[in-house]
C-alpha cells in the first residue's frame, strides 16, 4: 500500500513547494535549481514550473526558473 501512496504524496508535496516558490518569486525572491533536478521532478508532478507561449519560444529552457549554472553564467 505504501508503494502506491508514496508517489502521490511526493507529487502533492512537489506541487505545494512549487506553489510557495511561485508566490515568493512574484514577491521578489530569486530561485534557481541546482541542475534542474527539482524542476524536472516538479514538472513530472504537473506543478506550475514550465514556461508558456512566447516566453517558452524565446527561451532555451522549458522551465520558468534557471538552473544554478544558468543563473551564475547569465
Amino acid at each position: 500500500m505504501l508503494s502506491t501512496v508514496l508517489p502521490l504524496l511526493l507529487f502533492f508535496s512537489l506541487r505545494r513547494q512549487v506553489d510557495a516558490i511561485n508566490q515568493l518569486a512574484k514577491a521578489g525572491m530569486h530561485f534557481w535549481d541546482y541542475g534542474n533536478a527539482f524542476l524536472l521532478e516538479a514538472s513530472l508532478a504537473n506543478a506550475d514550473v514550465l514556461r508558456e507561449g512566447q516566453e517558452a519560444e524565446a527561451s532555451n529552457t522549458k522551465f520558468k526558473y534557471p538552473s544554478y549554472v544558468q543563473h551564475i553564467m547569465g
